[in-house]
């Protein structure tokens, strides 16, 4: 299909393209390396959606570069969208609906990293966005070990993930979740005192992971000090006994703490 462009304002090397899906998905596009990861949880449902209203809600935002001689994009907002069309374009022979064309509006511009940040704050203005997204000082290592870690227990605590804004504890908000590992990583104090316990200078995620694991088996110890259903110091931990049995079931605690990296700190202090 012919693309429909047409320049937008704000972003002089941003254009809008009509485009049916068989053909972005024939394009090399990779999630951008400031994005989260994509949550496969959330495939399924948007494949359902696309194919029971025929729509594809919204706009895929990329940003285009040269590798060599071939042209290459970077995804960063719809990620989950696109990875949804491209599981729709490579199982279209074994499903007939699977050979629908499906119309998307692309958004094409220009990779420049920080040109890419003020766009994606801007799209998500409505949308509470982490913090970490936003800072200009974060490297790309910092990033990647934080995004790991979140990713890392996302995958074995997956029912403790919400998308919700107004979730009840132990339930954890993506972005919450994410705001935490950042602080932890990026607090000066914390990489002092990890230094001190690791005896590396630089922690890799090795150091990181070992010590939040350790944090978390501290934070399971502690029913064992409580009575029946009830937490020995709320001021730590608050949650109801029904909220009780699902850490119980899945062995998880690491999302019941209220404020967490005064509580990550303190427990550094003591070790």
């Amino acid at each position: 299909m012919q693309s429909m462009l047409k320049d937008t304002s704000f972003y002089s090397s941003s254009h809008l393209h009509f485009l049916s899906h068989e053909e972005i998905c024939k394009w090399k596009i990779h999630n951008w390396k400031f994005n989260r990861p994509v949550d496969n949880t959330r495939i399924q449902s948007i494949v359902n959606c696309i194919k029971e209203t025929s729509k594809v809600e919204g706009i895929i935002y990329l940003a285009k570069y040269k590798n060599g001689n071939d042209t290459e994009y970077a995804v960063y907002d719809g990620v989950h969208r696109l990875t949804a069309l491209k599981m729709m374009y490579n199982s279209r022979f074994d499903d007939i609906l699977g050979m629908t064309k499906y119309n998307v509006l692309v958004d094409i511009m220009d990779y420049d990293d920080e040109q890419i940040k003020k766009r994606f704050v801007g799209i998500n203005s409505s949308v509470p966005v982490s913090e970490l997204y936003k800072e200009k000082h974060h490297s790309d290592d910092k990033l990647k070990k934080i995004q790991f870690i979140v990713q890392y227990y996302k995958t074995k605590y997956s029912c403790f993930f919400t998308n919700y804004q107004n979730y009840r504890l132990p339930n954890i908000n993506d972005n919450i979740f994410l705001g935490y590992i950042g602080d932890i990583l990026t607090n000066e104090n914390v990489l002092e005192r990890i230094r001190d316990i690791t005896g590396n200078y630089t922690p890799n995620i090795d150091d990181y992971m070992k010590i939040i694991e350790d944090f978390h088996q501290h934070l399971r110890e502690r029913p064992k000090q409580s009575k029946v259903y009830k937490w020995s110091d709320k001021k730590i931990i608050k949650i109801q006994p029904k909220q009780l049995e699902k850490c119980i079931k899945h062995d998880m605690y690491l999302f019941c703490v209220m404020d967490w990296l005064n509580e990550f700190e303190l427990f550094l202090q003591n070790i």
